[in-house]
C-alpha cells in the first residue's frame, strides 16, 4: 500500500474511532431519565424501653430489631448537568417488608413492615466518566404497620399502622458498565419516627441505615 492509501487508512480510522467515542458520549449526555432497582438490608439499632410499660418479672428491658430485606425502587430526572457535577431529582422508594423483633416483654410485636418514599435531589460528581460518587438528600413520608402476634406467637397484641416524616441522607457510587446501563453501591440513612410497639420506647425518632446495591438504566 502506497504512504498515501495508509495516511488515509489511519485518518479513516482515527474519524471512526471519534464518532463512535462521540456516538457512546451522546448515549448520556441526551438521556434525562433513569430508573433503578436495589436490594439490600436495613441496619436499625435495638433500645431500651422504658421501666413503666415492662411486665414484671421477667424482662430485658429492650426491644431489639433484626436485619430485615430492603427492597428500592427509584426513578431520577436530571436537572443540570455538566462535566464536574450533575444534579438529579430523584425518588427513591423503600420497602422493609419483614424487619423481626426481638424482646421478652410480650406486648412487643412479632415483626413490623415499613415503606418510605423520600423525594430529594441526588449531586452526582463526574457524571461523564466511567465512576461517579454522589451524594443525596431528600424528605417525605414513612408507613410502619406492625403484626397482630406477639413476639412469642402467644399472645395476640394490637396490629397498628403509623405515619411519619422521613429525612433522608445518602451516599454511594455510580459505575458504568454497558451502553446506558449503570451499577449502584449506596448506604442510606431514613431519619423517621417509630413504629408503634405497644410499649413507651422513650424515643421518638430513630436511624434506618440502609446498605444495597443494583442496577440503573438510563432513557
Amino acid at each position: 500500500m502506497s504512504r498515501k492509501g495508509q495516511m488515509l487508512l489511519v485518518s479513516s480510522l482515527v474519524i471512526f474511532l471519534a464518532a463512535s467515542a462521540c456516538a457512546q458520549e451522546s448515549l448520556w449526555w441526551d438521556k434525562k431519565n433513569e430508573v433503578g432497582f436495589l436490594l439490600g438490608r436495613d441496619f436499625t439499632s435495638g433500645h431500651a424501653i422504658k421501666s413503666p410499660s415492662l411486665p414484671p418479672p421477667f424482662t430485658d428491658n429492650r426491644v431489639n430489631i433484626g436485619k430485615g430485606l430492603a427492597f428500592q425502587g427509584n426513578y431520577g430526572r436530571i436537572l443540570r448537568s455538566g462535566e464536574l457535577v450533575a444534579y438529579t431529582f430523584e425518588v427513591p422508594v423503600v420497602y422493609l417488608r419483614d424487619q423481626d423483633l426481638n424482646s421478652s416483654n410480650d406486648l412487643i410485636p412479632e415483626e413490623y413492615k415499613a415503606l418510605f418514599v423520600t423525594p430529594g435531589v441526588r449531586a452526582n460528581l463526574f457524571p461523564n466518566t466511567l465512576v461517579s460518587p454522589w451524594a443525596s438528600v431528600g424528605g417525605g413520608f414513612g408507613r410502619f404497620t406492625t403484626s397482630k402476634n406477639g413476639v412469642y406467637n402467644v399472645l395476640k397484641v394490637p396490629g397498628k399502622s403509623s405515619t411519619t416524616s422521613v429525612f433522608q441522607f445518602g451516599l454511594g457510587l455510580d459505575v458504568k458498565v454497558w451502553r446506558l446501563l449503570k451499577v449502584r453501591a449506596e448506604v442510606r440513612d431514613f431519619y423517621s419516627g417509630v413504629p408503634n410497639l405497644n410499649v413507651d420506647q422513650g424515643r421518638t425518632r430513630m436511624h434506618n441505615f440502609v446498605i444495597g446495591s443494583g442496577v440503573v438504566w438510563t432513557f
